[in-house]
């Protein structure tokens, strides 16, 4: 099974920056939904993990399907003008901080505060959701997902 895949699909406004650390339950925090683009089950969950950036909890994704998704969707934000982050355990168990930044249709992505590449993408017009997601059999866990003004 693969344990390196990782991506955060989201939409930005301008508006306090908030942290989620999945600390507050056994489930997905409130206001959150979980679901799939393609065919399979994901299997989301609130997991212990001692070595997690803010112990005790973590969102888990451990099903197979084609893309596995969780959002916060009563959150719809439009106009994509501020940066996003999270930090999410990949391969080889070691904690990494994934980083999006927005600046209009311009998104940068950076890794563990190396910048990997920008591109422009005008394809989202709409308000949308603010989460994180999965390809296939990647199990992939998150902590400290941040969203908000920088």
């Amino acid at each position: 099974m693969k344990t390196t895949l990782l991506f955060l699909a989201t939409t930005a406004s301008v508006f306090a920056q908030t942290k989620v650390n999945f600390d507050e339950g056994a489930t997905l925090p409130a206001e959150w939904k979980s679901g799939i683009t393609g065919g399979g089950d994901a299997n989301w969950e609130v997991v212990r993990d001692a070595d997690a950036p803010s112990a005790p909890h973590v969102l888990k994704q451990s099903g197979e399907a084609t893309f596995c998704w969780a959002a916060k969707t009563s959150l719809r934000v439009k106009g994509m003008t501020s940066g996003y982050g999270l930090d999410a355990k990949v391969a080889k168990n070691k904690w990494n901080v994934l980083r999006v930044d927005f600046a209009g249709a311009l998104l940068t992505v950076s890794l563990n505060g190396s910048k990997l590449f920008d591109v422009e993408d005008t394809t989202i017009q709409g308000a949308g959701a603010v989460g994180v997601w999965t390809k296939a059999d990647s199990v992939t866990l998150f902590d400290d997902f941040t969203y908000g003004n920088n």
